[in-house]
């Protein structure tokens, strides 16, 4: 198993989650 590859991946799932997170946050403002 590659630290590595973990690390990107949870950078990944982070950024996703994010990014779903301003998408909604927009989503109620307006």
């Amino acid at each position: 198993m590659d630290v590595l590859n973990d690390e990107e991946h949870m950078r990944m799932v982070a950024a996703t989650l994010v990014a779903g997170i301003e998408l909604a946050r927009l989503d109620r403002i307006e």
